[in-house]
């Protein structure tokens, strides 16, 4: 036979799990809800070879531009990124990453909510070196390019976010790249 205050220490014990789990609920709830309010960031590629040296841009706002210089292959990139927060409305551009060759192409991103979804290409070995050879550009507007002459092995992104910043490695060209996608 059980005593009333086993079964009230009992009911009372049984009481309190549930309040810290409905606590623990709650704070998760909570934590889920700023993630998805904040995103993530994922990090993709690079794609090409191990020429040159490594960089990275990081990651900033919006892409506002992309400077390429375009020959038998990708010779440079260089990207023109918008600031956030306290600087917002502001803008830096990213050191160029590669060669002097080749022809400029300047991709801008000038309509009202355009941004970088996703990018493709092409690598192959180019004179000992793998090295990007092509190079398309996809926003949620439009697509730009394929820029280059191509040939090789294909790469791209997933295009399931926007692209916020590149790395990769660099010399005379561009030996390989890569894309930080913010998740929103």
């Amino acid at each position: 036979m059980r005593d009333s205050s086993s079964d009230s220490s009992l009911s009372r014990i049984l009481q309190e799990s549930l309040d810290v789990t409905v606590a623990l609920e709650a704070k998760l709830l909570n934590l889920i809800s700023i993630t998805m309010a904040l995103g993530y960031y994922t990090v993709e590629g690079p794609w090409g070879g191990a020429g040159g040296k490594q960089w990275t841009d990081g990651t900033y706002g919006d892409i506002k531009r992309i400077t390429l210089k375009v020959g038998d292959v990708i010779d440079s990139i260089q990207v023109q990124y918008q600031l956030l927060g306290r600087n917002e409305g502001m803008s830096v551009n990213a050191p160029l990453h590669g060669g002097e060759g080749g022809s400029e192409v300047q991709i801008a991103f000038t309509t009202s909510g355009e941004y970088v979804t996703k990018i493709k290409g092409t690598t192959k070995n180019y004179y000992g070196n793998i090295v990007v050879t092509s190079l398309t550009i996809i926003s949620n507007v439009k697509t730009y390019g394929p820029y280059g002459k191509g040939g090789g092995d294909t790469f791209e992104s997933k295009g399931d976010g926007k692209i916020v910043g590149f790395h990769g490695r660099a010399g005379d060209s561009l030996d390989q790249i890569g894309v930080y996608t913010y998740h929103f």
